[in-house]
């Protein structure tokens, strides 16, 4: 699923702006 988000995230923003939010959403999420 985090795949997803990132993919399409990633393809509207660049990569490197998505990794430390999926980072931060991921400790929120857990």
């Amino acid at each position: 699923m985090a795949t997803f988000f990132v993919l399409p995230l990633g393809k509207g923003r660049r990569p490197l702006n998505i990794k430390p939010d999926c980072s931060s959403r991921f400790k929120a999420g857990s």
